[in-house]
């Protein structure tokens, strides 16, 4: 069951990557992350969520994309928190969807059961800077939370390191 769960999770990855154009890739930074509900530093409840989340440094901001299955509802939040290892929490630093303002997306997007949000964050940080998120980002020690009404605190979660 486990190694079933592996290969969905290299499958929705390689879904993430191969979505995004080439041209944004090129000369790039890319980080991922992997996004389980074992990743939450508190229980989940009614959740077998698993996802991941492609975050990229361009000239032209930061693009990403994330998606997640096996959510318990609809997604109500998604974040970048940080900074944090992966055994820390941290406030979010960019709203992908959701709340609070400002948002890089107003409302988190479920198609088919599946949370699928991508955009590309440009001055939607918040406590931190441009080249304090980068430093973070390069280090580890930023990490992805998709938030659901049974799990406010977080349902899936994901730290991004350099791919």
């Amino acid at each position: 069951m486990k190694s079933a769960k592996q290969l969905l999770f290299l499958g929705l990855l390689a879904v993430v990557v191969f979505a995004i154009p080439a041209t944004t890739l090129a000369n790039k930074q890319i980080f991922k992350a992997i996004l389980t509900t074992d990743a939450e530093l508190h229980q989940v409840v009614g959740s077998n969520a698993h996802g991941a989340a492609i975050v990229a440094l361009t000239p032209n901001g930061v693009p990403f994309q994330v998606s997640v299955s096996g959510l318990s509802g609809d997604a109500t939040m998604a974040h970048i928190h940080g900074p944090a290892t992966e055994d820390q929490t941290a406030p979010p630093v960019v709203t992908l969807c959701g709340a609070p303002p400002p948002a890089v997306l107003a409302q988190c997007t479920m198609e088919n059961g599946v949370l699928k949000i991508q955009g590309t964050i440009t001055n939607q940080l918040v406590g931190m800077t441009n080249a304090q998120f980068v430093q973070a980002l390069q280090n580890g020690l930023l990490y992805v939370n998709v938030h659901t009404q049974l799990n406010p605190a977080g349902e899936v979660r994901g730290q991004l390191y350099p791919r």
